[in-house]
């Protein structure tokens, strides 16, 4: 018998646990009893976090292997504070976030209105974590939709 897969998109908010967002991406079922609840997690980024993850300072001290990569592969003859200023003013530039290294792929999928409802005071957030991150006896702070977390308690039995 050939295996074949089921997979049912959600991208919802299904709680809130210890001030993080869980968030049921998709339930998926092979034919060969494989299944279960994937899913992401995510921290709120407030303006404080965004400045010190924007601090130059901190840049270089977390992207300086860049600068030695660079004089090892003989791309650059700057020293580290000036080749570093440059690849930190372009992050800064063309990232896609609020601050460098900044994944906003999935955050599209938090509304603006439960953030003004649960994280006023967030600018973005952050994604933090994935996959597996369900299981059964799962408890949140705050519930946000009991019939997906149902589904997810179902499936990862």
């Amino acid at each position: 018998m050939q295996k074949q897969r089921k997979q049912i998109d959600y991208y919802e908010i299904i709680g809130i646990l210890d001030n993080e967002i869980y968030m049921l991406d998709y339930i998926f079922d092979h034919n060969d009893s494989f299944k279960g609840a994937t899913g992401t997690i995510f921290s709120p980024i407030y303006e404080e976090d965004i400045e010190q993850r924007n601090n130059f300072d901190d840049f270089v001290d977390n992207y300086d292997y860049l600068w030695f990569e660079a004089v090892q592969m003989e791309i650059t003859e700057d020293s580290k504070k000036n080749y570093l200023r440059k690849l930190y003013e372009d992050m800064l530039i063309n990232g896609d976030g609020e601050f460098i290294g900044h994944d906003t792929s999935y955050i599209r999928y938090i509304p603006e209105k439960f953030r003004k409802e649960f994280f006023p005071e967030a600018v973005t957030f952050e994604c933090i974590g994935g996959g597996r991150i369900f299981d059964k006896n799962i408890k949140f702070d705050k519930c946000l939709n009991a019939v997906l977390l149902d589904k997810i308690r179902k499936i990862e039995a």
